[in-house]
């Protein structure tokens, strides 16, 4: 895993942390979607690390939270994030 994936996944990690912690203070974007998003890479949700049929940010868990702002559907949405990242580092 490269460095900045690597930063990525860890931002978007203490930011759920932070939503499930209730400290959440307002972030501009994902980090995971500005490392997908880069000029460089120039990729779409799809591509994304966090992106998939059970739960994820596109589509799935961040649009339950969105409508449906609990400490349950944050927590799902951190404990997600936290499975792909232990899958990306192996």
């Amino acid at each position: 895993m490269d460095e900045e994936l690597k930063e990525a996944f860890e931002g978007s990690i203490k930011k759920w942390e932070d939503i499930v912690n209730g400290a959440y203070e307002p972030h501009p974007d994902c980090d995971m979607c500005l490392y997908v998003q880069t000029e460089d890479r120039n990729l779409d949700c799809n591509s994304c690390p966090l992106s998939g049929p059970d739960i994820g940010c596109c589509n799935d868990g961040y649009d339950i939270w969105s409508t449906n702002r609990t400490i349950k559907n944050a927590q799902a949405v951190l404990d997600f994030i936290q499975k792909r990242y232990k899958q990306a580092i192996k």
